[in-house]
């Protein structure tokens, strides 16, 4: 059956033989795996990508076009459920920035200012505490506003991962001044 072309196997998975779809699978996710690994460059993302292209390429079977190269039609495919995946992830990285700024700024911006001195000093001490590397990179993007492709950049890191690290770093002192006596 590897005999057949992409068109002979897309006809017959029309036709009912869901069992031959493999074949299509099999044959092209190298291809959408390489699509996807380029623009995503995180393993997990990459491979929850390469399944959910491979599942909305099975809908959508009745678009396809006879005639037409399948792996450029799901190569197509892997690109615009990448690039949707990566503006997905910036909102949600965008969201979590501004709620990590809010709970770090909230107790500051409604103290007065002997107790606003007194969060600040504990916030200070707090980001002591945290891994030097860390402390560096929240500087980079707090004092200096850089932004978060520019500081994975210059880690060597995905911009994914370096949002995480900073998420990571705001709960941790959000939570050391509390520990601290910051909280309300």
């Amino acid at each position: 059956m590897s005999e057949l072309s992409d068109d002979d196997i897309v006809a017959a998975v029309r036709a009912g033989d869901v069992e031959s779809y493999a074949l299509l699978v099999r044959r092209h996710q190298g291809e959408v795996w390489k699509v996807a690994a380029a623009l995503l460059r995180e393993r997990h993302q990459t491979e929850d990508i390469v399944q959910q292209v491979f599942i909305k390429v099975y809908f959508a079977l009745d678009r396809f076009e006879a005639g037409r190269p399948f792996v450029l039609w799901v190569k197509e495919i892997a690109r615009n459920e990448a690039r949707q995946e990566l503006r997905r992830l910036e909102r949600e990285g965008r969201r979590l920035d501004f709620y990590g700024q809010h709970l770090l700024t909230e107790g500051l911006d409604e103290a007065g200012d002997g107790e606003r001195a007194r969060l600040e000093e504990m916030l200070r001490r707090c980001r002591e505490e945290l891994a030097p590397h860390v402390g560096e990179v929240m500087a980079q993007r707090y004092q200096l506003g850089l932004s978060f492709e520019d500081i994975a950049a210059r880690l060597g890191r995905t911009v994914e991962a370096t949002r995480q690290m900073l998420s990571r770093a705001r709960v941790a002192l959000r939570d050391c001044v509390e520990r601290m006596g910051g909280a309300s």
